[in-house]
């Protein structure tokens, strides 16, 4: 088995790994940040925050600040998914994730959309 480096992989797939941490664990994104030094300079670029992929990101009771405050740097930076679930949020206050994750399977299920 080759031996595998974080610090030989590119930028792009560093954020695109980075991301997949965030959208699961705000925790485990901190202690991404804190273990590599490559996801913490892709971190900390307001790029990251543009770009992070929002709507399915685990907002766990424990980590409710933290996910917060991710969502509040994204939506400061431009992220248009932090400025829909800002819209939706602010626009239908008993929207829930309960109705996300409603509405995302009626979306994604073949049985649903007749194919």
């Amino acid at each position: 088995m080759a031996n595998f480096n974080l610090a030989s992989l590119s930028p792009s797939m560093l954020h695109k790994i980075l991301s997949k941490v965030a959208t699961t664990s705000i925790r485990d994104f901190g202690c991404a940040r804190v273990s590599f030094p490559g996801f913490n300079a892709i971190g900390r670029e307001d790029y990251y925050y543009k770009s992070a992929d929002l709507i399915f990101l685990n907002d766990c009771l424990d980590q409710v600040n933290a996910v917060r405050t991710f969502r509040l740097k994204c939506y400061q930076l431009g992220n248009p998914e932090a400025i829909y679930l800002q819209g939706l949020f602010h626009n239908y206050p008993d929207f829930t994730r309960e109705y996300a994750d409603r509405m995302y399977h009626m979306i994604t299920s073949w049985s649903l959309s007749g194919h």
